[in-house]
């Protein structure tokens, strides 16, 4: 691994199971809102126009099960949806 601006930070994935499954959920709430990922972004883009987001980038982090938690806030936001923590009781 090279050093300094170059080096790559060695990046661990979730379980395949997890990923699938976390991927089913992401696009279940899409179709459910009558939307896919492109249209989604679309609609993100709109709405925060501070940041540009690309359809390959998100769907790679949708198949991955690593979209950035600010990313799946503003999707969820522009779909009608809160996200909310509940604690189990």
């Amino acid at each position: 691994m090279k050093i300094g601006r170059t080096a790559k930070r060695d990046i661990k994935t979730i379980p395949a199971e997890e990923q699938i499954e976390l991927e089913r959920f992401f696009k279940a709430k899409l179709a459910a809102a009558g939307e896919n990922i492109k249209s989604a972004m679309n609609k993100v883009n709109e709405a925060y126009p501070d940041k540009t987001e690309y359809y390959a980038t998100t769907l790679k982090q949708v198949q991955g099960g690593n979209m950035p938690l600010w990313k799946f806030v503003r999707m969820a936001n522009v779909l009608g949806y809160d996200v909310d923590w509940v604690k189990r009781r």
